[in-house]
């Protein structure tokens, strides 16, 4: 009760609006670990720092969650928390809350390109322009 009351929550409505929020994290929670194939394992303390930070005191829901791991699966080629939370985090920063928002507003980062090599992505879609696609 005392750290329910040092997190500010103070009053029975403020308790079933927390209650509630866990209970949908939990729920989030538990879609993620299946699409990441972890079953019924506990997750780690690591693992479980990530999902307290994105699904609980960042509000998002496993539709943002997926999206960030289907971006770094496709970059990585592997579950990556660390590149997660750095896509997420600034996702947050930027204050998207839908993957809406995120699909409207993301723009990729500009690439460092050094005169040595060149970017596939750039190079696929100026050769699409170009060739009017």
């Amino acid at each position: 009760a005392l750290s329910l009351a040092d997190s500010g929550i103070c009053s029975y409505d403020r308790l079933e609006e927390y209650l509630k929020q866990k209970e949908e994290a939990s729920t989030e929670i538990s879609k993620f670990k299946a699409l990441c194939g972890f079953g019924n394992r506990a997750l780690s303390t690591k693992e479980e720092k990530f999902f307290t930070r994105w699904f609980e005191e960042m509000g998002y829901g496993f539709d943002v969650v997926k999206l960030a791991y289907e971006i770094t699966v496709d970059k990585t080629h592997e579950v990556n928390f660390n590149y997660m939370g750095k896509i997420i985090e600034n996702w947050f920063a930027s204050k998207y809350k839908t993957v809406d928002d995120i699909k409207s507003g993301y723009k990729k980062p500009a690439s460092k390109n050094t005169g040595d090599s060149f970017d596939v992505d750039e190079f696929v879609a100026a050769a699409l322009k170009k060739s009017g696609y």
